[in-house]
This record gives structure tokens, C-alpha cells and sequence, in this order.
């Protein structure tokens, strides 16, 4: 097992705990909003079949996406 601790880690890097954190902020929300748009994509699929990537696009543009 490896005896180190994340503060020599950060230390190591030349990253603060503090940056890490914003960081894990950032990506969270990233995440949130990526699995809303991937539902947002599968339902306008589920309702339009046909539709092609360009239209969803711009639709899910439109919508705020």
C-alpha cells in the first residue's frame, strides 16, 4: 500500500486542495448537464424518428442546450 497522502500529492502536482475541489465542481455540473442532454436527445429521437442529426442539433440548441 502506498503511504503518501493527498496534501503531498497536490504538493507534488502544483495544484491546491481548493483547485481540486473547483475542478470536481466543474466536472459534476459538466456531467449533469451531458446525462440532461443525452434524455433530451433519446426522447426527440423517440419522437421524431426521422429526424437527422443537423434538425436535433438546432433544436436542442433552440432549447437551451
Amino acid at each position: 500500500m502506498i503511504n503518501h497522502s493527498l496534501n503531498e500529492l497536490y504538493r507534488t502536482v502544483g495544484v491546491t486542495k481548493q483547485a481540486v475541489q473547483q475542478a470536481k465542481k466543474r466536472q459534476q455540473a459538466f456531467d449533469l448537464e451531458i446525462a440532461q442532454l443525452v434524455i433530451l436527445a433519446d426522447e426527440l429521437r423517440e419522437d421524431h424518428p426521422g429526424c437527422g442529426v443537423e434538425k436535433m442539433y438546432y433544436t436542442l440548441k433552440s432549447a437551451g442546450f
